[in-house]
């Protein structure tokens, strides 16, 4: 069977003091995950790794880190490997875009419904696109220094071993999935909800009891729609559509859901 591998960065943004100081040297963070997980309690966290030992079988190690060099190694080279690979971005990666004048200018509002109180032009949000676009053609200039043949698509239907497909996660508000890890890797453990929500929509990656994984919106409908948008992934990677489905993916808990976004 074919290897699925399933990245994902969690872009995050500086938090500041009172007077503007910035109290985080790095809120970004990567994991990489080729399965899922069935309990969050047997998975821990050691040396730039979440260790998940399931009934006190052998060990499956999760990577992670915060080195964007080290991130474009592990990517190189499961394309070489001729992997399948995904990537995603805890961050807004497309933007809708007005034609139409409205009175006040009253043109944002929430891309879906669970972004309400979240949403991408807010601060955390249009400061994790912002930030999301540095660290993007940051990842790209160092994966063109170790690999030709980049293929990057936004849609499932064009995934072939050695392709990397780009999405996007939404880990925030009752999209998190609770954990025993410590608050300084709280990061890599968003970043690991992101590529475990991914893997569990397309690759049969298990998750623990209670939670499920959701498909939170796919900006190809306002494409197809013939409303504009701007697509950050092409402004990365600009051979990737710009006119994309860009799926949104989450976890949320069955508890905390309603049966609507």
């Amino acid at each position: 069977m074919q290897k699925v591998v399933v990245y994902a960065l969690d872009i995050g943004v500086y938090n500041t003091g009172a007077i503007g100081n910035v109290l985080n040297s790095t809120t970004t963070a990567w994991s990489r995950l080729s399965q899922g997980i069935e309990n969050i309690k047997d998975i821990q966290y050691d040396n730039n790794s979440f260790i998940y030992t399931p009934n006190n079988r052998k060990p499956v190690i999760f990577e992670c880190g915060r080195s964007l060099e080290q991130l474009a190694e592990k990517i190189a080279a499961d394309i070489k490997k001729k992997h399948k690979i995904a990537l995603g971005f805890e961050a807004p990666m497309w933007i809708p875009l007005e034609n139409l004048h409205r009175a006040n200018l009253r043109l944002f509002e929430p891309r879906f419904e669970a972004e309400k109180g979240h949403a991408w032009y807010l601060q955390a949000g249009a400061a994790a696109t912002l930030k999301a676009i540095s660290l993007g053609i940051m990842l790209r200039n160092h994966l063109n220094l170790l690999e030709d043949n980049i293929n990057c698509i936004t849609c499932i239907d064009h995934w072939t071993p050695g392709s990397i497909i780009l999405y996007e996660a939404f880990v925030a508000g009752n999209y998190k999935l609770e954990n025993n890890i410590g608050n300084n890797r709280q990061n890599e453990w968003d970043a690991f909800t992101a590529g475990l929500a991914w893997g569990s929509r397309h690759c049969g990656f298990h998750i623990p009891d209670r939670y499920i994984g959701r498909t939170l919106h796919n900006a190809g409908r306002r494409a197809a729609e013939g409303l504009p948008l701007l697509s950050i992934w092409n402004l990365i990677f600009e051979e990737c559509p710009a006119t994309s489905e860009c799926e949104v993916v989450a976890i949320q808990s069955e508890e905390k859901n309603n049966g609507k976004e």
